[in-house]
């Protein structure tokens, strides 16, 4: 696949994308819904588990290990992943041109992530609280059309301030903190290069694209599968185009965080995903997505988060 080119488009974006007019009925609809999907994800009753995605724990991975700058050790993937998969929309976008599949958190108001925040708008309006938390935005933007967007948070694992990480700040201030109480080295490894990736870096795209890496194993399906699609860790820029968002500029910056990579622009990367297409209806498949570690104070790596895709098809993508 390609070789890694990286671009922020979120300076030039509408702060808000048009939408189309709507009548006073389809409005308070719309309203109502936004406030059950609220009410659910308050009580826990989205599930995270669909007919075509879960969470999976990858058992099957291995990532470096705190002395792979030495002896090029990896270690399985033991810890518990930092961020939770919250949703994946699937959708087709066929009749979208290339700018219009891209920053789907904030442009389409069918992503998961913009219903959330209309919600949130709806409820802020009584008390003035920010309630969806920083999210993590991952989508494959493939050449017919095709976008699996999933939508991460993190999952901390003590409770205290979890309310306040809305924010890119909030999330590595928070990182740092829980980092600072465990006093493990390898905590201390991980807020250093999340900082980075989140913050540090903010205006220099390159770097989030050269570091950002994912694995996929195909766990279900035809043998001719497994052999086109090896399991080893893949730097993406360096197989497809990346460009990322945050709002930037907008009244959502700072909120989240969008990869998307585009398998459009390479022909073997073309050759790769219509061959698998035309399988994947028969196939699951893992995929772990992480940022890599280089020396000693950023390793061992610890991943972001892991999806598993079941039989995706033309007929599982809704039209947007």
């Amino acid at each position: 696949m390609g070789a890694a080119c990286s671009r922020s488009t979120d300076a030039s974006a509408p702060s808000h994308p048009p939408s189309p007019p709507s009548s006073p009925r389809r409005r308070s609809i719309d309203a109502v819904r936004r406030s059950i999907d609220a009410v659910r994800d308050a009580l826990g009753l989205h599930k995270r588990e669909h007919q075509h995605w879960s969470e999976t724990s990858c058992p099957w991975l291995s990532v470096r290990s705190e002395t792979y700058d030495v002896d090029r050790a990896k270690t399985p993937v033991t810890r518990p992943m930092f961020m939770t998969l919250k949703h994946c929309d699937l959708f087709d976008q066929s009749d979208l041109k290339e700018g219009e599949r891209l920053d789907v958190a904030r442009r389409t108001a069918a992503s998961w992530f913009r219903k959330q925040l209309d919600a949130e708008r709806d409820e802020r309006g009584k008390d003035g609280v920010r309630k969806v938390p920083w999210t993590f935005v991952f989508q494959f933007v493939n050449p017919d059309g095709a976008g699996l967007v999933c939508y991460f948070q993190p999952a901390f694992e003590t409770g205290e301030g979890d309310d306040a990480a809305t924010t890119a700040t909030e999330v590595a201030a928070r990182v740092e903190r829980d980092a600072e109480a465990s006093g493990l080295d390898a905590d201390h490894a991980f807020a250093r290069l999340f900082r980075r990736f989140l913050l540090e870096d903010n205006d220099n795209d390159a770097f989030r694209s050269e570091r950002i890496k994912i694995c996929a194993k195909i766990t279900k399906g035809p043998a001719m599968l497994t052999q086109l699609v090896p399991t080893r860790p893949v730097l993406v820029g360096k197989r497809a185009r990346t460009v990322f968002h945050s709002g930037k500029g907008t009244d959502l910056e700072g909120r989240y965080l969008e990869c998307d990579c585009i398998c459009a622009d390479n022909s073997y990367a073309k050759y790769l995903y219509y061959t698998f297409s035309g399988l994947s209806s028969r196939s699951e498949e893992d995929v772990a997505i992480w940022i890599e570690g280089r020396g000693e104070d950023e390793l061992p790596e610890r991943v972001l988060g892991a999806v598993k895709f079941r039989k995706i098809s033309p007929k599982t993508l809704t039209k947007v």
